[in-house]
Order: structure tokens, then C-alpha cells, then sequence
């Protein structure tokens, strides 16, 4: 394409190609971007009757490491914000005290969290305390 800007001529080559991949890896970046937002996280609450602050951490579906959920203080409840914990078929919910000792570890189905505990988990005393 020539353009005339005060009498220079100026010529301007546009690549079909260039511009098509570019579209393309622009609209793929975008389906990304909605399916990732899309994406519904679990709204898993779980509530810590110890006595002591526990570490949380849920690990699901067939994913082979636990993501940290966050630290629930004695009788408080922690809800999941962490974009990484989505909901699954199966969830392994462990807490641990702040030395690392696993102080609780249960496995869950999605139907019974949904239809039997509504999403909460309820962490009991520790036998003897």
C-alpha cells in the first residue's frame, strides 16, 4: 500500500500471514482468559474445634500435591480463596500443627460435601485434650 504524507511516498507492506497469526494467538488468549475465570472454585469452609492454629491443605481429583487453603486459628472458621483449589470429584483435606504434625486427614466426595456437610468440615478436638 502507498500512502502520500507532504509529498513523501511512504510504503507500507502488510504480511496477510502476520496478521492472522497474530488474530488467532489474540482470540486463544482470550478463550484462555474466559476459561480460566470460569473455572468455579470449591467453597470448601472448614472449621477448627482444636485448641491450637492448624495449617490447612486440600488436595483433589487426581492432582498429586496438596495446595495450601491457609492457617485457621482455634475455634474460627477458614473459607477457600485460593483460586487453585477447584471443584473435583474427590477431595483429601489435611490439617497439620504448626510443628507439621498431621493432626487431621479425611477423604471426601463432591456429593457428600454438597449434599450431607454443604461444603463445611468441621475439625474436632483432639482426642485428650
Amino acid at each position: 500500500m502507498v500512502c502520500n504524507n507532504n509529498g513523501k511516498a511512504v510504503v507500507m507492506v502488510m504480511n496477510k500471514r502476520n496478521i492472522f497469526l497474530f488474530l488467532i494467538l489474540m482470540i486463544l488468549a482470550l478463550l484462555s482468559l474466559f476459561s480460566a475465570a470460569c473455572e468455579p472454585i470449591a467453597p470448601l469452609r472448614i472449621r477448627n474445634e482444636t485448641d491450637q492454629t492448624l495449617s490447612i491443605f486440600v488436595k483433589f481429583g487426581a492432582i498429586e500435591q496438596f495446595y495450601k487453603m491457609g492457617n485457621v486459628e482455634p475455634g474460627e472458621e477458614i473459607k477457600n480463596e485460593n483460586s487453585r483449589i477447584l471443584r473435583s470429584d474427590v477431595y483429601y483435606i489435611e490439617a497439620k500443627s504448626i510443628q507439621g504434625e498431621i493432626i487431621y486427614s479425611k477423604k471426601y466426595s463432591y456429593v457428600y460435601l454438597i449434599e450431607e456437610l454443604d461444603w463445611k468440615i468441621v475439625i474436632p478436638p483432639i482426642e485428650g485434650e
